[in-house]
């Protein structure tokens, strides 16, 4: 569906069952109201429910809800390393509360945000680099904009290329690196006591630059 110039909606709800990729094109501004957030859930691996084009504004929430779903057929998580919802729309005004068990994938670097990113369940894809990726840089904006991001424990991360942010970090128990591709954390990172991380791809690599514990 397209949504031609300026927009609002109060809830966004995908439903990925089958058939065509669910996807939403704004055009202009769309500006998300709505307590109840964007839900989306799958049974289709096949194809991923996309947000393309334009800019969704989170109306200041600085923890708009965004659930997503793993796709479960037959009790199997059969897509544990695919995004289950992807967003290339430019993102303002706000921050991203994540859960769910499946993957949220974020790509455009001018995104704004400063509310930050919080991984409550599930993970999140890394789609680009920061505009200020080296250790040292202004984050101007990125994929994940210009706040903090906080995994909770047993939450994953996975990058589509080798990609580089300057986000700070705060990893509150174990994580995963999924996927074949190298991640490079170049903002400040903080780990608990006790910090076990699983590389599941012996060619990627996992870089923290800055570590406080």
């Amino acid at each position: 569906a397209t949504l031609a110039g300026n927009n609002s909606l109060t809830n966004l709800t995908f439903n990925n069952n089958g058939g065509a990729a669910p996807t939403l094109n704004p055009t202009g501004v769309l500006t998300l109201t709505g307590a109840g957030g964007i839900a989306v859930t799958t049974t289709n691996p096949g194809t991923i429910a996309t947000v393309a084009g334009g800019t969704v504004d989170l109306n200041g929430n600085s923890s708009y809800p965004v659930s997503v779903g793993a796709a479960i057929i037959n009790g199997v998580d059969v897509a544990p390393w695919q995004s289950g919802l992807t967003i290339t729309s430019l993102i303002q005004n706000g921050g991203i509360n994540k859960t769910g068990n499946g993957l949220l994938q974020l790509n455009n670097t001018l995104s704004t945000f400063s509310g930050g990113v919080n991984v409550a369940a599930g993970g999140l894809i890394i789609g680009g680099s920061s505009v200020g990726p080296n250790l040292g840089d202004t984050l101007v904006s990125g994929p994940l904009g210009t706040g903090a991001v906080t995994m909770a424990a047993g939450t994953t991360l996975v990058s589509t290329a080798a990609n580089s942010v300057t986000n700070n970090f705060t990893f509150l128990g174990d994580t995963a690196l999924n996927g074949t591709n190298s991640l490079t954390l170049n903002g400040n990172t903080t780990l608990p006591s006790t910090w076990n991380v699983a590389v599941t791809a012996p060619n990627a690599v996992f870089t923290l630059s800055l570590i406080h514990i």
